[in-house]
């Protein structure tokens, strides 16, 4: 894994796809989330905002973070019979050919310790969470490997925000907790500090 430490700007670049420094293909990558992509010739002037546009900013990237039950063998016999289906020939390609994996899951009250995508959790609150970088390019590669799935037991988001004419720094966090039926609940959470040292 030494894509992980390309970080510091410029070293991802040297590394080629990123994907190529190891095994594994990093696909969470913070390079990807604009910190060192390929140098190109900056503009004359850039333009950060309109004026009286902005009364704070964003420190840094938000990160998303979700802590994963173990999947379990369901004792339910519609689930044995209905992930036991055989494809239907007359459906078009690929809902034709032979599922690899079970369509309905039973999860379980253990929290996942294994790596995820090739990511190992850290631990948050006494749980295990797999965490990565929010950004748009991040947020493709979340939809196109789903990162989240039915395995997924709680979501948050966390921001840290600046607000210059408070000279205050908050943390904003945004949970959502997946019930076993699929239901989310979402809570909200604002802590701000109100002194900062200069």
């Amino acid at each position: 894994g030494a894509c992980w430490a390309c970080g510091a700007c410029g070293a991802c670049g040297a590394c080629g796809a990123c994907g190529a420094c190891g095994s594994i293909v990093d696909i969470f990558n913070p390079c990807a989330a604009g910190f060192c992509t390929v140098a190109e010739d900056p503009p004359e002037m850039y333009h950060r905002h309109k004026p009286m546009s902005l009364m704070s900013a964003s420190v840094g990237f938000p990160i998303v973070c979700q802590s994963r039950r173990v999947p379990i063998e369901c004792t339910s016999q519609f689930v044995k019979d209905y992930n036991a289906q055989t494809p239907n020939p007359l459906y078009l390609p690929p809902l034709n050919a032979p599922k690899s994996s079970s369509i309905l899951r039973c999860r379980s009250e253990q929290y996942a310790t294994s790596e995820h995508l090739g990511y190992p959790p850290g631990d948050y609150d006494g749980r295990p969470y797999y965490c990565v970088f929010l950004s748009e390019d991040i947020v493709t590669k979340i939809k196109e490997f789903e990162w989240f799935d039915d395995m997924t037991d709680h979501i948050l988001v966390a921001n840290l925000i600046y607000s210059p004419n408070s000279n205050s720094i908050s943390m904003t966090r945004l949970n959502f907790e997946v019930a076993d039926t699929g239901r989310l609940r979402s809570t909200f959470e604002l802590i701000t500090y109100s002194v900062l040292n200069e």
